[in-house]
């Protein structure tokens, strides 16, 4: 969805730039650096600077895209605090329209009570397919599945698979433990219903975008604590892994104002939103437990942690911890892929159909799904 006085690329425009990004699409683009892990830079033809569709979409940008949450709407934690009402406050400016570029894709709805997940399925004869259950961002208390449905059914297209995109229970109105249960009853609910949703068991991966990514590398802790054995890889957007500890804001290079002020209005927000939750997330836990943290997962978990892929944008107060956890992984494994993205910023993946980087993902995404 889009709306219409927004600023897009026309379609030549669109995509010319995706090939730009990525002429071809190879493991040999993949190069093992001196940590382990399998890098791909994604670089753009002016260096140094904000994407320019970046800045030509926000500087057009009118009104926000609030959507529902039925997850949500059913849990019932006191939502009367300060910090509490910051979040619901800050939560009715989140989203941004893009566009649905998915062909031969269908939305169904699954509600499991505790979580609501939208189904993309890609409309093929195929009775086994693979299958990404992803947790969308938002800081916890933002967001909905709307603002990641674009990128969901895209990348269900490419794959010729199932996308869930999870509506889960966010804070202040569930705190970590409601919302990863939530969370992992939405996998359980995919693998045990594997055949009727034709779904591939042994292609079973999770993956969010921002704290979407942290609840992805949290059902991965999940599955090993409980020796299930569901998930088989993970692909971690842009991910905030580390709620204890306040990043570093950006050393920006000299760049158009206007778009300086947009990398650091969103570090801001990322940064302030860890007083927030400190305030209404943790229940009974401490902000450094991996439950909150997956940073933080122990040396023997990091281990048995499924395939990997890391995605990166240059401009991101979060991209240091994101490497971080691709590091401890790589340790012990020699399938970490890591993608980073020269002149993207935080959020990206919810603009499909503006920014082709988003598209670009979920062509890797669907490639990396199929290995």
């Amino acid at each position: 969805m889009k709306n219409n006085q927004d600023w897009a690329p026309t379609t030549a425009e669109y995509y010319h730039r995706l090939k730009q990004i990525s002429p071809n699409y190879s493991l040999d683009n993949f190069k093992r650096n001196a940590d382990n892990i399998l890098v791909n830079k994604k670089s753009l033809a002016v260096e140094d600077t904000l994407d320019s569709y970046t800045i030509n979409f926000d500087k057009s940008r009118h009104g926000h895209h609030v959507a529902r949450s039925l997850a949500t709407e059913r849990a019932n934690n006191d939502t009367s605090s300060a910090e509490a009402q910051k979040a619901l406050a800050e939560r009715e400016t989140n989203g941004c329209y893009d566009l649905d570029l998915s062909y031969n894709v269908e939305k169904n709805e699954i509600d499991i009570k505790d979580a609501v997940l939208y189904q993309y399925s890609f409309k093929n004869d195929a009775l086994k397919k693979p299958a990404f259950i992803y947790f969308h961002g938002g800081n916890f208390y933002g967001n909905t599945p709307d603002n990641t449905e674009n990128f969901g059914k895209k990348l269900a297209e490419l794959m010729q698979g199932e996308v869930f995109n999870v509506d889960y229970p966010r804070t202040p109105e569930a705190d970590v433990d409601s919302l990863t249960s939530a969370a992992w009853h939405a996998v359980e609910y995919v693998v045990k219903h594997a055949e009727e949703l034709h779904v591939e068991p042994s292609r079973i991966f999770v993956t969010g975008d921002s704290a979407g990514g942290n609840i992805a590398a949290v059902m991965s802790n999940f599955d090993i604590q409980k020796g299930t054995g569901y998930i088989k890889g993970q692909v971690l957007i842009y991910p905030m892994l580390d709620i204890e500890t306040v990043p570093n804001k950006q050393k920006l290079p000299s760049m158009d104002e206007f778009a300086t002020k947009l990398i650091e209005d969103m570090d801001d927000e990322n940064i302030e939103s860890l007083t927030t939750l400190k305030a209404i997330y943790p229940a009974k836990h401490q902000m450094s437990d991996a439950i909150i943290s997956p940073i933080n997962t122990s040396e023997a978990e990091l281990t048995k942690v499924p395939r990997t892929m890391v995605v990166a944008a240059e401009y991101d107060c979060l991209t240091p911890q994101g490497y971080t956890y691709a590091t401890n992984v790589a340790k012990t494994h020699d399938d970490v892929d890591y993608i980073w993205y020269a002149g993207m910023m935080h959020g990206f993946v919810t603009r499909m159909g503006i920014i082709p980087q988003a598209e670009d993902l979920a062509r890797e995404m669907a490639l990396w799904a199929k290995r």
